[in-house]
């Protein structure tokens, strides 16, 4: 979005103080090669592992970069403004000489790899001897884009885990776990435009629900596909309810019929070809007791049954932990229920619950067993969560860094290190390391420079070239990082 502003410069998409980082680093040696990766260091409370996301995305931005005079122009006015001195000599060069492409090569493991903590995710290394210091000036908007859509990816994973834990306890179908956790945080991300993208994505690995309209075509893009892996059902909201009420009377029966009418709408078109045959009500514009028992439950009744579609409630307030189980006691009350094998009541197939308001990543739980312990099994209940997955999760979760960790020096490779003794979790890791995959699909870690057989550059399975001077090499589909992630 940014962009109608004022285009793009790569230049400048980097904290401020590394524009003079060309200097420091060769202040006592003319370092060749310089090797930094991107590590999660640590796991946390929701997950003990971490998926490898972003990778695809680094890939296609770097080659979408082509340093241009322009470019090098104002990053010099935007940089010696900023109070440092602008290296416009190196730039001029990837410019004119590499026709703009960086002289970069990017290696990591599979998008999608579920990896423990200390795995390096991604690894970069200057390709030219000239560029020792470009690798590090990249971590800003790489490191960026490889936490953010991890975190997100990770979380979720950790969700979907938990929802499966709990269809296994209530006896429901997994067949509807890939739906149960729908995606409503566009608006509540921490930017309009590359945040919900990122997490959109990334959501899009584990669950397949998502009302982020713009996440199918960028997954097209990205991963060569004309497949879309996300999808929604027709919903109302308080503004469509309201128009359709009598606010003075606070009646909203008009409200009601106006959603059935749009659910037989659906029905009509999904026999066409065209989405699900359900829609979503929001039913606390006024009164939900009113809404379900009444409305829906006596007057409306019928329609809902004999529709060929599923009406699913939604409360948008209330306590989050209690109302859902309200809602469907209300149901039970007028359309019934059965009981399963386990013991929990069971919705009948026109008709459900969604909770969508007030999810967080700390408290989804708590919806979870306010609606089992209500008796119900979680056939035909999902959960929405908004910035619970675009915007809560933050760098620090899983800790991580991109560090500078091996550097050439008259063509001999230096280990560096980086060990904080007030706090030993932000330890580097140290040399030419890189990852491969052992026989029994299990992912190992090692430093090439311990084993001389090794190389850095060789790649394997667990170990792959993303990018290299201005080209994506590795491709990955997007069929492939959902079975990793969802493994």
């Amino acid at each position: 979005m940014l962009e109608f502003i004022k285009p793009f410069n790569f230049i400048l998409a980097a904290d401020a103080y590394k524009a003079t980082h060309y200097k420091q680093l060769q202040n006592t040696r003319k370092f060749e090669k310089s090797y930094s990766v991107v590590v999660p260091r640590k796991s946390n409370k929701y997950s003990t592992d971490i998926v490898a996301m972003g990778q695809t995305l680094v890939a296609s931005l770097l080659e979408s970069v082509r340093i241009k005079s322009w470019m090098i122009d104002e990053a010099e006015l935007e940089i010696n403004e900023q109070g440092y001195e602008f290296n416009r000599k190196d730039w001029e060069i990837i410019a004119y000489k590499f026709h703009g492409q960086l002289p970069l090569s990017v290696f990591g493991v599979e998008e999608g790899r579920v990896v423990k903590p200390q795995t390096p995710i991604l690894g970069i290394i200057n390709t030219d001897d000239r560029f020792a210091w470009l690798p590090a000036y990249t971590e800003t908007i790489i490191q960026e884009i490889i936490w953010k859509m991890s975190t997100v990816a990770t979380i979720c994973r950790s969700i979907r885990g938990n929802l499966a834990e709990y269809i296994e306890l209530t006896g429901a179908d997994i067949n509807q776990l890939d739906y149960m956790l729908h995606n409503f945080g566009d608006r509540g991300a921490d930017s309009p435009d590359e945040a919900p993208i990122m997490a959109g994505i990334a959501h899009a690995a584990l669950f397949n629900g998502s009302d982020c309209l713009r996440v199918n075509g960028y997954i097209k893009r990205l991963y060569h596909t004309k497949k879309a892996y996300t999808s929604s059902i027709d919903a109302t909201e308080h503004s469509v309810m309201v128009a359709n009420s009598d606010s003075k009377n606070k009646n909203d029966f008009g409200a009601a019929e106006m959603a059935v009418d749009q659910l037989y709408d659906a029905v009509t078109r999904s026999s066409n070809g065209i989405g699900i045959p359900a829609l979503s009500v929001v039913i606390d514009t006024y009164n939900s007791r009113r809404f379900v028992k009444e409305f829906l439950g006596t007057i409306l009744k019928d329609r809902i049954i004999n529709s060929g579609g599923k009406l699913i409630c939604r409360p948008d307030s209330g306590d989050i932990t209690i109302e859902p189980g309200l809602v469907g006691k209300d149901i039970e009350n007028t359309f019934g229920v059965t009981i399963n094998e386990k013991g929990y009541k069971v919705l009948p197939k026109y008709i459900g619950v969604i909770q969508g308001d007030g999810n967080k990543i700390d408290t989804y739980k708590h919806v979870l067993n306010g609606w089992v312990n209500a008796g119900f099994s979680m056939d035909n209940f999902c959960i929405g969560m908004g910035s619970g997955i675009t915007h809560d999760g933050s760098r620090d979760d899983f800790s991580f860094s991109m560090k500078s960790i091996a550097n050439q020096y008259q063509s001999k490779w230096y280990s560096s290190l980086k060990e904080p003794n007030t706090d030993i979790t932000k330890k580097s890791l140290s040399g030419l390391v890189r990852c491969e995959e052992r026989l029994d699909g299990t992912l190992e870690v090692y430093n090439c420079l311990d084993r001389p057989e090794t190389n850095l550059y060789t790649e394997s399975n667990g170990w792959r070239l993303w990018f290299s001077n201005g080209y994506s090499i590795y491709k990955q589909t997007f069929d492939e990082v959902r079975e990793r992630a969802r493994a």
